[in-house]
């Protein structure tokens, strides 16, 4: 539907939802949890992304887009500090992991 050439926005958060209502959890919380213990809060019809910025980079690529332009944005140092990370995320750095969403522009080839 989109023209070569065309532009498309894309705004993606990926932080935790439940630290939106829960004060005892943080923007982090979901880093903690390996794939089995995620099935367990994340249910379909509340389905979280817990995908990172790189895996939406290397998507938009291979479906034939440039990325013009990309913001990231960043949590709290401090909390993600004192959040355990699963193994499932050991492999990313601190900064990947630090990054709660971002804005996407992108140009169809």
């Amino acid at each position: 539907m989109l023209r070569p050439k065309g532009l498309m926005s894309h705004m993606i958060d990926y932080s935790d939802h439940y630290a939106l209502s829960d004060p005892n959890i943080n923007e982090f919380n979901y880093l903690r949890f390996n794939e089995q213990q995620w099935r367990k809060f994340n249910p379909s019809i509340h389905f979280q992304n817990r995908l990172r910025s790189q895996f939406y980079m290397e998507l938009f690529t291979e479906c034939g887009f440039e990325i013009v332009e990309f913001t990231a944005w960043k949590g709290s140092k401090e909390n993600l500090e004192k959040t355990p990370v699963s193994e499932v995320f050991q492999s990313l750095s601190f900064e990947e992991l630090r990054e709660l969403g971002g804005n996407y522009l992108l140009r169809k080839h």
